[in-house]
């Protein structure tokens, strides 16, 4: 991920898949990636599989939250990440977050709950 980070400037869709140790460096591609306009994020098997286990979506969120460009227009989160009603719900009403798209085109995020086969649209 840290070679995307720094190989950025033109990338407009990226589709990732990370491990609750790839948050730091995935912070940093948020940040610093400004053209991207699909971002597609999906977590590996192991923690797929252990998801019950993890907190890595609700760090996600937060990121999102914090840095995410206005130029994103699509955010896919794949394969059973793991949010509680309540970190939807803030990171929804988020004004920090709403702020940033506001006169923009309308971001488009969904969310493919793959453990349940859930999918919700957002």
């Amino acid at each position: 991920m840290k070679t995307i980070t720094i190989n950025c400037p033109l990338v407009e869709h990226l589709s990732i898949i990370i491990r609750d140790s790839d948050l730091i460096e995935f912070k940093n591609l948020v940040k610093n990636c400004l053209r991207i306009k699909e971002l597609v994020i999906s977590i590996t098997d192991y923690e797929y599989k252990n998801y019950e286990e993890r907190d890595c979506g609700q760090k996600i969120l937060n990121i999102l939250i914090e840095l995410a460009h206005p130029s994103i227009n699509k955010i896919i989160l794949y394969k059973g990440w793991k949010f509680s009603f309540s970190s939807l719900k803030f990171f929804f009403n988020s004004l920090k977050f709403l702020s940033k798209w506001k006169g923009q085109p309308k971001v488009y995020i969904l969310i493919c709950h793959y453990h349940s086969e859930e999918v919700v649209i957002i």
